[in-house]
């Protein structure tokens, strides 16, 4: 957690999200690394603590890397907020994803 005091923060800020991406078919977003500044930028400002190491964000995380931070943050505060900015996908039924770095596209239910 980037706090300097080392205690839990009351208000915490996982922000995260892929630019590029391992699968052809997912293009990569110029825009990702401009919205997580932003987004930490505010939300800091606004009392936010950002869990991770400066910039305040992650960019093109893995799966695992994500699952365990998202598990860090909600550990870490009473009120959090995750922030994730990249491709999604909705499947039938009324089901979305997350598209991560390594996602293929015919394997989101067990990548995303």
């Amino acid at each position: 957690m980037s706090s300097d005091s080392g205690l839990a923060a009351e208000r915490a800020l996982l922000a995260a999200g892929t630019e590029h991406y391992d699968n052809p078919a997912y293009g990569r977003l110029d825009d990702v690394p401009e919205s997580l500044r932003t987004v930490v930028e505010v939300l800091t400002a606004a009392g936010f603590t950002a869990v991770t190491a400066d910039p305040g964000y992650m960019l093109d995380p893995g799966r695992e890397e994500l699952r365990a931070a998202v598990r860090q943050t909600a550990s870490c505060a009473p009120a959090v907020v995750v922030y994730y900015t990249g491709h999604g996908a909705d499947l039938p039924g009324g089901t979305f994803y997350l598209v991560g770095r390594a996602s293929g596209s015919g394997g989101l239910l067990s990548d995303s």
